[in-house]
């Protein structure tokens, strides 16, 4: 329903159409800092709303990227039934960060790859590379929480930016700015922060 993005120092803030000239009278006269907070999107979306962030931005090209391709990674698709059931049993919050779709059989297969981590004929750590410009660019990791600190998300992440960025050029990476091990992995991984945001949904309708 609406999203605000900091960059440097301006504040940008996105609403549907026909809202933008009350938004514009909600926020007119605030400093880009003041506009870009949990509060200044529920003024324009409502007091109930759902704000999600900040999440952190970060980018990584060729020169940066720091990270290397792993033969235990695997390419999947959206059908597979380990990547599924290891999506079906993970925390909502979580899933949601890091970017799955809802239906992961709905992707366009030309903007999203999905990769996994197995063991034992299980999932214990699986990725996305979601759509960004319109190409597979957009890099989101999920870790079995009785798996993580082994690596794992780490080893995923730089097969999957390893193997997108010949084409893509520039990938991306996001995640909650309270989130300090996955900032901690793309700052070991090269990734250069750039910008913020906030989404703010309204409740659905009883």
């Amino acid at each position: 329903d609406a999203m605000s993005f900091l960059l440097d120092e301006t504040c940008i803030v996105v609403v549907p159409a026909d809202e933008v000239e009350s938004a514009t009278a909600a926020l007119a006269g605030l400093e880009a800092r003041a506009a870009f907070t949990a509060d200044a999107l529920r003024t324009l979306v409502g007091s109930d709303a759902q704000v999600d962030g900040p999440s952190w931005h970060g980018y990584a090209d060729a020169r940066s990227f720091l990270g290397t391709a792993d033969d235990s990674a695997q390419p999947v698709d959206g059908d597979e039934t380990t990547l599924l059931a290891f999506l079906d049993g993970s925390h909502l919050a979580d899933r949601a960060e890091s970017g799955f779709p809802r239906v992961l059989s709905s992707a366009d297969p030309e903007t999203t790859r999905f990769w996994i981590f197995r063991e034992d004929d299980r999932v214990v750590a699986a990725g996305n590379m979601a759509d960004w410009r319109g190409l597979p660019a957009d890099v989101g990791v999920l870790t079995e929480p009785s798996q993580r600190r082994r690596g794992l998300a780490g080893r995923l992440v730089g097969t999957m930016v390893a193997d997108a960025l010949p084409a893509v050029g520039v990938v991306r990476y996001r995640a909650l700015a309270s989130n300090g091990a996955s900032l901690a992995l793309a700052e070991r991984l090269g990734f250069e922060p750039y910008g913020q945001n906030f989404r703010a949904r309204r409740p659905p309708p009883m």
